[in-house]
């Protein structure tokens, strides 16, 4: 009889008594159901511990894959609720950083943006979000001088070029590489935010990701600053005058891709490639939370009860997060180069991104070691 009573119970809806065709975190659902689950726990992440208010004006950072498609067609749906109380009245401007650079090929690059930009204006049409902006991720090494207003900005060979000449110097393990992609996209999001007066910016990034983060973090020698990486709301960046908002905290990659795959959701992909430590990361952890439902929670929560004690609030030049101090020669790693005094790494740049950039310094004088940071330097003068 019990058997029977649990056969059952999969057949039917544990909220309406609909068939049902989702079983997520040990509660089978309608499809009606788990996308109103979804919905409630996203507008609620707003409100409460986004803390987001009717007179807001939101930065939305999208890079077209599978979590920020997804927010956008919850944003949709959070502006279009039939129940008044429920509505959003927030303003808000989408911002995507076109990564087409990795194709390398010019032709290709620009037939490969020319897409892009019809993919996000065919979504921000289908959405009614009018207020969108493209960047090109070239442009970070030469932002002072670029025109941001401009819907299209040109493709640039030799600042493409100029963006290789340290990517490509950078350690091949690790995940370095995709770390220096992350920093300069999410520096110039920065930029883009201080210039037009966005206070609060909104990240796709859900737990899993999250948690991913943090370990990469700790891997690559930033552990000090993981306690903010999985905030609802972080301000430690450029003293206080961002917050990094994150309403998809709560959810795992299951339930963005069943979300997105009932609802028609397209994305488009990233165009360089995903190191290995990453995807060792994300199937450990996916495969973790297949088994246990709760491990998302359970990482984060403790991860929030880390307390950190940092003296001095000096920052990197480059990730902009808290600048550790070396104690012992061990924290210099393998490269003996760096432990000099001279060398101008040890002084402006966190463990993380000296580790980072230890290839492009072995191979430059100390003169071209500096460009490093003056390439970089413009946001620390915003502080």
């Amino acid at each position: 009889m019990e058997k029977i009573n649990k056969e059952n119970k999969k057949l039917f809806c544990e909220k309406c008594q609909k068939n049902s065709k989702i079983f997520n975190k040990n509660k089978y659902l309608c499809v009606e159901c788990f996308e109103e689950l979804i919905d409630h726990k996203f507008r609620a992440n707003l409100r409460t511990v986004c803390k987001i208010r009717h007179e807001d004006y939101l930065l939305i950072c999208i890079s077209g894959g599978n979590n920020s498609m997804c927010m956008l067609n919850m944003f949709y749906k959070s502006f279009t609720q039939k129940k008044t109380n429920k509505k959003l009245f927030f303003k808000m401007k989408i911002l995507y950083i076109d990564d087409s650079i990795f194709l390398k090929d010019k032709e290709k690059i620009i037939e490969n943006r020319n897409k892009n930009k019809e993919f996000i204006e065919n979504i921000t049409k289908q959405y009614n979000f009018k207020d969108y902006q493209i960047i090109n991720l070239e442009h970070i090494m030469d932002i002072n001088n670029i025109n941001l207003d401009l819907l299209d900005i040109n493709t640039n060979m030799n600042l493409i070029e100029k963006y290789f000449n340290i990517y490509d110097n950078l350690p091949k393990i690790g995940g370095f590489k995709n770390k220096f992609i992350k920093i300069t996209i999410q520096n110039l999001i920065f930029f883009y935010a201080i210039k037009y007066n966005f206070t609060k910016i909104i990240y796709a990034i859900n737990g899993q990701n999250l948690i991913n983060n943090s370990f990469n973090s700790i891997i690559l020698g930033n552990g000090v600053n993981i306690r903010h990486e999985i905030d609802h709301l972080d301000n430690t960046f450029l003293n206080g005058k961002i917050n990094i908002l994150k309403p998809l905290q709560d959810f795992s990659n299951k339930e963005i891709l069943l979300y997105n795959h009932y609802n028609k959701v397209n994305i488009l992909y990233p165009y360089y490639k995903i190191e290995n430590i990453n995807i060792i990361l994300n199937e450990f952890f996916e495969n973790l939370q297949n088994q246990k439902p709760n491990t998302l929670y359970t990482v984060i929560n403790t991860i929030e009860k880390l307390s950190l004690k940092i003296k001095e609030k000096r920052k990197c030049k480059f990730c902009l997060n808290e600048l550790d101090d070396i104690k012992t020669e061990l924290e210099f790693g393998i490269d003996n180069f760096l432990n000099i005094k001279d060398c101008i790494l040890n002084k402006e740049l966190c463990y993380q991104c000296r580790r980072m950039f230890s290839y492009y310094i072995k191979k430059n004088d100390i003169n071209e070691n500096k460009k490093i940071l003056l390439l970089f330097n413009f946001l620390n003068n915003l502080n």
